[in-house]
């Protein structure tokens, strides 16, 4: 089960040391990817669907349109209603929630005789990758899209890979369909990155690319920052959970299996100042992984452990050192303790809040910074789809008040002809 490390001695930052495992080679084949893709476009996107994916991508074409979409549909509503209800109902959660972010242009004036504002434009186009295989996450897409939407980008563009026989799932349709979206491309992986980043005859080129993907679609995304924009560099799930032992151990131990049946990399860090708490949710741990024996969770609890704290501030230093991508607050009245957290992607507060609800229903977004970036990033959120543009206007009045001060600061650096085009100007 989760070892338990003692804060006080230290002996946890052996469980933190970097394993330093090195991507190069994968950057490399991704490299060489993009670079085929810039220079040889529809061509070479064709080949790397093809070997990665779907044999047949002439046959089923490039994207699926809107009237298969509608379609899909109304199968989905025929055939399991409670799911579109569900769709419709965390649509309308997720939208509540990120209105509140949505920026508007302001203006001022310090005299009468200047204007000084900003103005909020959204990115132009914006592509929302969607991960192929079997598992299937309406919650990431409608992530992705609603911020976008609130924004008002006007052209959002889907992106999945699809397999042999070209079916995208009629559940991706059908939220695709109730998020507004008219067309669906059939690509994936670090070719669907770069095809989009260049623009092919087929394919637009965007602005910005958002979505979850495999190590190939990371790095993709890391190589091409600065042909596009993207939401972040997502590394493996995780959560922190700080608890006492006024809480249930078997809710804690749920939680933990919850964020280890993610993937094989995922990690769980309980925190607590109860060794009797800690031993509790092994034990419920061990009987939970006996009950269901094929659990994928069992595969990275590797990742996971129990630190040992003397008071629950050691346990949010350590919470704020790791910045973690969840964190769970189990204490009792758990509002009084979020002005102790300085780094956190989404902080869940109470024994009732779990991460599930936060992944799939509450309203903020579930797209979050890892591996400690959020230290200095943020969840993705309306103002990522946004550009902010600064505006002024000087009277002939103000421009003569203030060139003196212009024409100093010009001299100092050393840059005459911006002095000049102050003092001379008629």
């Amino acid at each position: 089960m989760l070892k338990i490390y003692n804060y006080a001695k230290g002996d946890h930052k052996k469980f933190f040391r970097d394993k330093g495992i090195d991507f190069s080679q994968h950057e490399k084949t991704v490299k060489a990817i993009i670079d085929h893709i810039r220079k040889d476009g529809d061509k070479a996107v064709r080949e790397y669907c093809e070997k990665f994916d779907c044999t047949q991508l002439n046959k089923i074409g490039i994207k699926t349109s809107y009237p298969l979409i509608k379609r899909a549909y109304q199968k989905v509503l025929k055939k399991d209603p409670f799911f579109v209800k569900s769709i419709k109902l965390i649509i309308k959660r997720v939208e509540n929630f990120h209105k509140n972010q949505i920026e508007k242009m302001f203006i001022f004036s310090n005299t009468k005789n200047e204007l000084l504002g900003q103005i909020i434009n959204p990115i132009e186009k914006v592509l929302v990758y969607v991960p192929g295989g079997q598992a299937f996450y309406p919650s990431s897409l409608i992530m992705n899209v609603i911020p976008a939407r609130l924004a008002k980008v006007p052209e959002i563009y889907v992106t999945t890979p699809v397999k042999n026989n070209g079916a995208v799932k009629d559940e991706l349709l059908c939220v695709l369909y109730l998020l507004g979206i008219k067309e669906i491309y059939h690509l994936g992986g670090a070719q669907a990155l770069a095809a989009f980043s260049f623009g092919t005859k087929l394919i637009p080129r965007v602005h910005k690319i958002v979505g979850p993907g495999n190590l190939f679609v990371t790095l993709a995304k890391k190589l091409l920052i600065g042909w596009i924009d993207i939401d972040m560099l997502a590394g493996p799930s995780e959560v922190v959970i700080i608890a006492d032992r006024s809480v249930h151990a078997r809710n804690i131990a749920l939680d933990i299996l919850a964020q280890a049946e993610h993937d094989t990399i995922a990690s769980a860090l309980l925190i607590t100042n109860s060794r009797d708490l800690a031993v509790k949710v092994n034990h419920s741990i061990r009987s939970l992984l006996q009950r269901y024996p094929d659990s994928p969770a069992r595969r990275s609890l590797a990742n996971c452990s129990i630190v040992l704290v003397e008071n629950i501030k050691q346990a949010f230093d350590l919470s704020n050192e790791i910045a973690p991508e969840h964190l769970e607050i189990c204490l009792p009245n758990p509002l009084k303790y979020l002005s102790m957290v300085r780094n956190a992607g989404s902080v869940f507060l109470g024994e009732n809040t779990p991460t599930a609800v936060g992944d799939y229903f509450a309203g903020p977004n579930h797209t979050l910074p890892t591996m400690g970036t959020a230290k200095f990033y943020s969840p993705l959120g309306v103002y990522d789809f946004i550009k902010r543009t600064g505006f002024s206007y000087f009277s002939r009045e103000q421009l003569i008040k203030s060139k003196k001060f212009i024409s100093k600061i010009a001299e100092i650096e050393g840059l005459p002809f911006h002095s000049l085009s102050v003092m001379l100007r008629e």
